[in-house]
Order: C-alpha cells, then sequence, then structure tokens
C-alpha cells in the first residue's frame, strides 16, 4: 500500500511539473526583459529607501522592512490578483474556458496552473521582496515575529488570490449567458480585497497583548498566522470547487 501511495504520489508530482496551464502561462508571462527589469527596479527602489535612511534616528534595517512589505503588498497582493482576474475574465469573455475545462488536463493542475501560472511573475517580484525583507529582519530582535509575518503575508497571498478567482467562477457560473464579464468591476474587487487583507495581517504584528480562543490564549502574530493558514486551505478548496470539481 506504501508503495502504491509513492506511485501515485510520484504521478501526480511530474503531471504538476508538466502541466501544461503552467506551461503555458510561463510562456505568456515570463521573458528574458520583465526577468531582469524587476529585480532591477526593485533593486533601484530599495538602495534610495535604504540612502534616505541610512542617517536617520531609526534603524535602517527598520525601513528596508517596511519598505519591502509595502512593495509585496502592491506587487503580489494587488498587482497578482489583479492579472488572476484579468486571465480569467479574459477567458470567459474570450469564449476559450469551457474548451478549456473539456481538455485532458487534470482538473486540479487546471486549478492550481491556473492560480499560480497567472500570477507567477508577481511571485517572483514578490519573492526578491521577501528577501529583502527577511535579511532585514535577521538585524532586528524577535526575529522570530518577522518570520510569522512573512508566513502570514505568504498564505494570505494565496488565499486573497484563490478567492477572488472563486468569486468569479461563481459570478460567471451565475451570468455566463448574459454577455461578457465587466472587467474593470472585478479588477477593482480584486485590488481592494487583497489590500485589506494585506493591512488586517501587517496591522497584528504591531498588535500587543493576548487573544482567548476556547482555553489556548494566543498572540495577535501568532492568532493571524493560524488564521491565514486556515483562510489559504479553504481558499484554494473554494477555487476548486468553484471549478466544478469534485
Amino acid at each position: 500500500m506504501t508503495a502504491a501511495h509513492s506511485a501515485i504520489a510520484k504521478k501526480k508530482v511530474e503531471n504538476m511539473i508538466g502541466n501544461p496551464e503552467f506551461i503555458k502561462n510561463i510562456q505568456l508571462q515570463i521573458n528574458a526583459v520583465k526577468m531582469v527589469l524587476m529585480p532591477a527596479v526593485l533593486g533601484m527602489i530599495f538602495i534610495v529607501v535604504y540612502l534616505m535612511n541610512a542617517d536617520s534616528y531609526k534603524p535602517v534595517e527598520y525601513a528596508m522592512q517596511v519598505a519591502s512589505l509595502v512593495l509585496l503588498g502592491v506587487i503580489v497582493f494587488v498587482w497578482g490578483t489583479k492579472m488572476a482576474v484579468e486571465s480569467l475574465a479574459g477567458e470567459f469573455n474570450d469564449k476559450t474556458w469551457d474548451s478549456q475545462r473539456m481538455t485532458a488536463i487534470d482538473p486540479w493542475n487546471l486549478a492550481w496552473g491556473k492560480l499560480f501560472g497567472s500570477t507567477l511573475f508577481a511571485w517572483y517580484g514578490g519573492l526578491f521582496c521577501l528577501l529583502v525583507f527577511t535579511v532585514s529582519s535577521f538585524f532586528s530582535p524577535k526575529s522570530y515575529r518577522f518570520l510569522e509575518l512573512l508566513l502570514s503575508i505568504l498564505f494570505a497571498g494565496v488565499f486573497a488570490q484563490a478567492t477572488t478567482l472563486a468569486f468569479i467562477l461563481t459570478e460567471f457560473a451565475k451570468n455566463r449567458d448574459f454577455g461578457k464579464l465587466n472587467l474593470s468591476s472585478y479588477s477593482v474587487a480584486g485590488i481592494i480585497f487583497p489590500l485589506l487583507f494585506f493591512a488586517l495581517v501587517a496591522g497584528a504584528y504591531d498588535a500587543r497583548g493576548t487573544m482567548q480562543w476556547y482555553s489556548i490564549t494566543l498572540r495577535p502574530m501568532e492568532m493571524m498566522l493560524y488564521s491565514s493558514v486556515y483562510f489559504c486551505l479553504w481558499g484554494v478548496i473554494g477555487f476548486y470547487r468553484a471549478m466544478g470539481c469534485d
């Protein structure tokens, strides 16, 4: 039984690596110019932030942390979610969504290929922000709190994108006979909702005191981390089910 399970798991990993939907999005999203331009622009921004705060009364690592968090929120939560919205809504409007679902692509591979493939370039930029944030945090006290914040943001980013896509799929199922989807309204919703959630996660870092959950006492950042994991799980499941998959 263990060998059979291992074979199934290996097959799933192979299918995920060779996912046609994910490969298609890589070809659409990534090119050499964009791969170089993203770190170059972010690098210049971080250099400017460093130089402006080198002689400040506050530690320069604090300024780098704030800058990396703000850029991460804009790139992953706002831009990434907007990219996912435009990708999915564009397929609805171009009448290619139904034909995609009738292909031989496994439903799970189609779901995660759509979720992470359409936002791949945003996560590529977010990776550099996460790197700067992590390095800066090593020079600050209580590094474990920054690790909690970092993980919370990652899970919250996936949750925001998956939930927005699930919402679009649900609306499409209701209104598929009423013409094209209004892309601008979904884009606005895909910006406001992630920003609010990002502000909630970032705000938990500075919160003091403890919170009581049944008989468990947690710090606000701990509660946010566990909540982000929980919401991320259900957001991905909701997106998967919204696609009509069992």
